[in-house]
């Protein structure tokens, strides 16, 4: 539900706040990058605006995470085990695919890099 937020900064902000020094903040949301615009227009322009006021996409939650662990992957729900399971939660790793109907945020909000 992160896309309907009206300041997803303070989302992120008191999620930090809340989360144990070695918690993960997840998020799972319609993906608004590019190729996922170009892929499936008719579907993209029918999510955004009324329904999700909020565009996300893995330039915006790569830098929202810019100092800490994070992967970011994008899929149609079907995102691959190896991937999610490889990740060593101390390294940035964005996913090779970039058009997903879904964006797949994780990261360690209270680590550095």
């Amino acid at each position: 539900m992160i896309e309907h937020l009206s300041d997803i900064g303070e989302f992120i902000a008191l999620s930090k706040s809340l989360l144990k020094p070695s918690g993960i903040f997840m998020a799972f949301c319609p993906n608004g990058n590019i190729e996922y615009r170009k892929r499936e227009p008719h579907i993209w322009h029918g999510s955004w605006g009324d329904i999700h006021i909020n565009l996300l996409d893995r330039d915006f939650a790569s830098f929202a995470f810019k100092d800490h662990p994070y992967l970011i992957l994008s899929d149609d729900w079907a995102f691959q085990m190896n991937q999610l399971s490889g990740w060593d939660q101390k390294s940035q790793v964005l996913g090779n695919k970039h058009d997903g109907k879904e964006l797949l945020i994780i990261a360690k909000p209270n680590q550095k890099i």
